[in-house]
């Protein structure tokens, strides 16, 4: 690396650290200080990647005055460094190298209130599923429209839940992010999903899964925003109950299939052979040799 250039060495760190498996995006970055052996290049690497990470990974964060967490995602950024939490009706700053919040303030929304009121009914509707069905997930929906735009409404509707087991040599994360779009006079709306599913285990090894799954579903508007919102939910669960299936069935068949398959088969004899007996004879025979 010490043929590269300065912007190569800014890329390539900068690429290191925006694969960092879950969890581990501090010990990335501590092995990024190694490499480099340059402070000045490696903070600029992180001022360049570190926003962008944890909000791609949709990172889970306590705010002061709230009773739920919050997530840092890139649909609830404001400017200067602050973030947007609609159900608490707070804004507040996050220091992403201590992935910490502080200064928290009120806010209130800047949507109309008919907007609002679906975006505060899913919101319920979503986090009562997140309670149900995510151990440790943390749920937000947030409202993407225009002000004042009447010709269509926008939600983004977000899943974070993780394990980090960096004891057991392991760390997983589960991000869910759908797209609500109602257009004006449509008697149904779009929903849009896209689940990342991401785990890392690395005791005597280095094995990564990363699977994606995209969904593209197709909703009845309904006038009431509580039974709106509760159709827009079982639709959610009943595509992410089978994407979940699905995995499982996968994980069945690289066990029965896939790796039975790249197993050494038997020789012709359909025994397995005994290196150790063979070495005895080789032993046995090298003797014999210099005896004679």
């Amino acid at each position: 690396m010490d043929d590269a250039s300065d912007n190569d060495k800014v890329r390539i760190i900068s690429s290191f650290m925006s694969l960092s498996p879950p969890g581990e995006f501090n010990e990335v970055f501590n092995d990024c200080r190694a490499l480099v052996g340059n402070h000045e290049l490696l903070s600029k690497a992180a001022a360049n990647t570190i926003s962008d990470y944890h909000m791609d990974q949709l990172t889970p964060c306590s705010v002061d005055g709230l009773s739920h967490k919050s997530l840092i995602t890139h649909y609830n950024q404001l400017p200067d460094g602050r973030y947007y939490d609609p159900r608490g009706g707070v804004s507040f700053r996050f220091d992403h190298y201590k992935r910490e919040t502080t200064d928290p303030q009120p806010m209130s929304p800047t949507s109309s209130p008919d907007s609002e009121a679906l975006r505060a009914a899913l919101d319920a509707a979503w986090g009562a599923y997140c309670i149900e069905h995510y151990r440790h997930g943390v749920a937000a929906v947030f409202d993407q429209s225009e002000n004042n735009n009447q010709q269509s409404r926008q939600y983004i509707m977000c899943i974070e839940d993780h394990q980090f087991q960096s004891h057991n040599y392991w760390n997983g994360r589960w991000r869910g992010v759908w797209t609500l779009t109602c257009e004006s006079g449509a008697t149904r709306a779009s929903l849009l999903g896209a689940v990342k599913v991401q785990v890392h285990y690395y005791e005597d090894g280095n094995v990564q899964l990363q699977a994606n799954k995209e969904h593209q579903l197709s909703i009845p508007i309904e006038n009431d925003c509580a039974v709106f919102a509760q159709a827009v939910v079982h639709a959610v669960r009943d595509a992410e109950a089978s994407y979940q299936s699905s995995i499982n069935e996968n994980y069945k068949s690289m066990n029965d299939k896939t790796f039975k398959a790249l197993r050494r088969h038997l020789p012709l004899t359909r025994s397995k052979i005994d290196w150790q007996k063979i070495l005895s004879y080789r032993v046995a025979s090298e003797i014999s040799t210099k005896q004679q």
